[in-house]
């Protein structure tokens, strides 16, 4: 039994037993670990609780929170936008935002406006109107931006037209300048609000571009109508009982005529050739003076038919330029040379601004009178003469007949 003991007693540590006398009461201390088994200090673990740990590694998780949501915030992208008045365009962008994060959000982001999505957002708006656009950029989640205002000038547009006997006057509803245009309207100086396109002998129809002061632009159709020249005029009034006197060309201007126009106030209309009216402007000047009418007969007298168009025209312009300029009146009538009428003559003549193609119905010739129709005189015919040898005796013996028949000259309407 003893025995028994003693050896249980052999395998309990020392520090372990009891001591044997109650004399040591403090518990007995564990022996120190040598040198070679004791852990490293700096593997040692801290002598800090646990729930330090725990609150600052929550502080540092939401600080870190916090600052990427500022980066994301603050890198964010913002919407630019242009508008472009010559085509009413409202163009929606992206720019990059700031901070570290600008450039990925930005690679990552897109515009949602009026039904269109993308990374760049055209619109078209309505002339005249106020739009407002608001924009959603759609990123790491989706924002509304701030509402966007544009104020879209009014396009230029046609309110109407005006046709008269040369011309075709558009009025624009405000002051536009000409980009280009068909129909070769008179180019304006500066923005006006109506333009002048001229007629020709063949209709035209085309497009016109404008700008306005605002930027506005606009394509817009213009008809012009072609010229329509009066009829060819044979006859006078007959009220009053009138008869028309006409004397052609102007190359022998005659004394006589001119003392017999003054005795006995005979209106006589001259159709000149500008060329043979310019050896003789004081005689002319005399002939205005005693009521004589002068109109247009031509540069040259050529046969009008035979030329071109260009031609045809500068020959009654230039002498409609010339009798203006020598004695202070334009011509409005004409006459074609050896009476050639035909639609070139008529075309050419209200081109060159002349409003009435003049023919006769009657010729007094050698002493003798000849009428279309070879009856009597009557009233409102048109008689036509030259300036020749023997004017002076044609034009006596003229009035004596009209004189015999109850009729009297009468100036020539130039209208």
């Amino acid at each position: 039994m003893e025995d028994k003991d003693s050896e249980q007693a052999r395998r309990v540590p020392t520090a372990w037993r009891r001591p044997a006398w109650p004399t040591r009461l403090r518990r007995p201390t564990l022996p120190r670990r040598s040198a070679l088994f004791r852990r490293p200090t700096l593997l040692r673990r801290p002598v800090r609780p646990r729930r330090h740990t725990i609150l600052a590694l929550g502080v540092f998780g939401a600080a870190f929170a916090a600052a990427v949501l500022a980066g994301l915030a603050w890198g964010r992208p913002h919407v630019m936008w242009h508008f472009r008045t010559s085509d009413n365009r409202l163009t929606l962008g992206l720019a990059a935002g700031h901070g570290p994060f600008a450039g990925w959000l930005l690679s990552r982001s897109s515009l949602a406006a009026s039904g269109h999505h993308g990374r760049q957002v055209l619109l078209s708006l309505h002339p005249g109107s106020i739009s407002r656009v608001t924009p959603n950029v759609i990123s790491v989640w989706a924002t509304a931006s701030a509402p966007i205002t544009v104020h879209v000038p009014p396009a230029p547009a046609i309110t109407r037209r005006t046709i008269t006997r040369a011309s075709v006057a558009v009025h624009f509803s405000l002051p536009v300048t000409i980009d280009s245009a068909a129909c070769r309207p008179s180019p304006p100086s500066a923005a006006v609000a109506t333009v002048r396109f001229p007629r020709g002998i063949r209709a035209c129809a085309g497009n016109v571009e404008v700008s306005a002061a605002s930027g506005e632009t606009a394509r817009l159709p213009v008809t012009v109508p072609a010229l329509i020249p009066d009829p060819v005029t044979f006859f006078g009034p007959p009220d009053g009982r009138a008869v028309y006197i006409t004397i052609d060309d102007g190359w022998l201007p005659s004394k006589p005529v001119l003392r017999l126009m003054r005795a006995r106030h005979v209106p006589v209309t001259a159709f000149l050739i500008s060329s043979a009216a310019a050896e003789h402007l004081g005689y002319w000047r005399s002939f205005q003076a005693a009521g004589g009418l002068i109109e247009d007969h031509t540069v040259s007298h050529p046969d009008l038919s035979k030329l071109s168009l260009a031609a045809a025209t500068e020959q009654w312009a230039g002498a409609a330029r010339a009798l203006h300029s020598w004695f202070g009146t334009a011509p409005t009538l004409c006459r074609p040379p050896y009476g050639g009428v035909t639609r070139k003559v008529l075309d050419t003549a209200h081109l060159a601004g002349l409003l009435k193609v003049v023919m006769w119905s009657a010729e007094m010739a050698r002493g003798r009178l000849s009428t279309y129709d070879h009856r009597p005189l009557r009233a409102g015919e048109i008689v036509i003469l030259h300036w020749v040898p023997g004017l002076y005796h044609n034009l006596s013996r003229l009035l004596h007949i009209a004189a015999a028949r109850g009729l009297h000259p009468e100036p020539l309407p130039t209208r």
